[in-house]
C-alpha cells in the first residue's frame, strides 16, 4: 500500500497539502468493497458491513489498492485543502463537460500507480484494458455513444455513467500512448496532468480548458483531441498494444 502511496505522492511533491487521512468506512452494502470517496484531504474505503479488511485482502487486495489510488488522484486533482477555506464550499473542480477526463483518466492513472509500483504487470495491465473496452460496449449496445453524450447524460442515465469510466479509461491509455510515440518517449498523459492540475488548482476546469493546455502539451500528431471526443464506437485498445504497457507506464514520466 505504502509503494502506492509513494508512487501517486510523486504526482506533485506537496500537492496533496500538509496531512492526507485514509479512513476505512464499514457500510451495509454487500460486495467485497462498495467504492471510496476522495474527502477534504482524506480517502475513504467503503467495506461491506463486518468484514475487516484482512478478510477481504487475500482476494481483493488489488481492487482496495486500485480504489484507493483512484481516490488519491481525486484527492490531488481537487486540492480542495489548499484552495478553499474549510469552511467555505468546495468548488465543482470539473465541469461535467469533462466527466471522461476526471473518472476514465483517473481510473487509468490508477492502474498506472499499481504497475509502477510493481503490483500490476505489463500482461495483466494489458489484460484489463481489454476487459474495459468490451464493459464499455455493454454500455453502447448500439455503438451510437460518444464521450461527449455521455457526459452530457452522466447522472440521468446509467449507461452514459459507467461508459465514461469503462471507455474514458481505454481513451486514456489511446492519449497515453500516442503521446509518447509522438513525443518519442519524452511525454505522458502523466506528465500532461502534471502540467495541468497545479496552476488551475481550485478553478473549476472545463473542456475548453483540457483542449487548450492539450493543444500545448501535445505533440501536434495528437493535438486533436475535440474530434476523437465526439467519434462513436469506442476505442480498440490492440493497436496500442503493439509496444509493451510496461515502457507505456514507465517512459516519459
Amino acid at each position: 500500500m505504502l509503494r502506492v502511496v509513494r508512487t501517486l505522492l510523486d504526482l506533485e511533491p506537496g500537492g496533496f497539502g500538509p496531512h492526507l487521512t485514509f479512513l476505512l468506512h464499514d457500510t451495509a452494502r454487500e460486495g467485497h468493497l462498495t467504492g471510496g470517496t476522495a474527502g477534504i484531504s482524506s480517502i475513504q474505503l467503503q467495506f461491506p458491513h463486518d468484514v475487516p479488511l484482512e478478510r477481504i485482502w487475500p482476494y481483493a487486495g488489488g481492487v482496495v489498492l486500485r480504489t484507493m489510488a483512484h481516490e488519491m488522484i481525486h484527492t490531488w486533482t481537487y486540492a480542495r485543502e489548499q484552495s478553499v477555506a474549510p469552511s467555505a464550499s468546495l468548488p465543482a473542480a470539473w465541469d461535467d463537460s469533462v466527466c471522461w477526463l476526471r473518472e476514465g483518466v483517473t481510473e487509468y492513472l490508477a492502474h498506472q500507480a499499481l504497475l509502477d509500483a510493481g503490483l500490476l504487470d505489463a500482461d495483466a495491465l494489458a489484460l484489463e484494458l481489454e476487459h474495459t473496452a468490451r464493459r464499455a460496449r455493454q454500455h453502447d449496445r448500439s455503438g451510437s455513444l460518444t464521450l461527449a453524450d455521455a457526459c452530457t447524460r452522466y447522472y440521468e442515465d446509467t449507461d452514459a455513467f459507467y461508459y465514461t469510466y469503462y471507455e474514458g479509461m481505454v481513451f486514456a491509455f489511446r492519449l497515453d500512448a500516442e503521446l509518447r510515440r509522438f513525443s518519442e518517449g519524452r511525454k505522458s498523459l502523466r506528465g500532461f496532468m502534471q502540467a495541468f492540475i497545479p496552476p488551475r488548482r481550485g478553478e473549476t476546469k472545463d473542456l475548453e480548458d483540457f483542449l487548450t493546455a492539450w493543444r500545448a502539451y501535445a505533440p501536434p500528431e495528437v493535438a486533436d483531441v475535440a474530434s476523437l471526443l465526439t467519434r462513436p464506437g469506442g476505442t480498440d485498445p490492440h493497436p496500442y498494444l503493439t509496444r509493451p504497457a510496461r515502457s507505456l507506464a514507465h517512459a516519459g514520466r
